[in-house]
């Protein structure tokens, strides 16, 4: 990802949240915001942790 690029996830259960955030800061990504609607969560992430 270039370091003025962002991914986008969706579609990931809220169980899992903890779990991705914790795997995108080991590789150097921060997570921009986040948005929780029952059971599914979307995040926006940037290079730079």
């Amino acid at each position: 990802i270039r370091p003025d690029g962002r991914i986008i996830l969706g579609g990931i259960m809220e169980e899992e949240a903890d779990a991705l955030r914790a795997a995108a800061s080991g590789a150097g990504l921060a997570v921009v915001s986040d948005d929780r609607e029952g059971e599914w969560w979307t995040a926006l992430l940037r290079p730079g942790a």
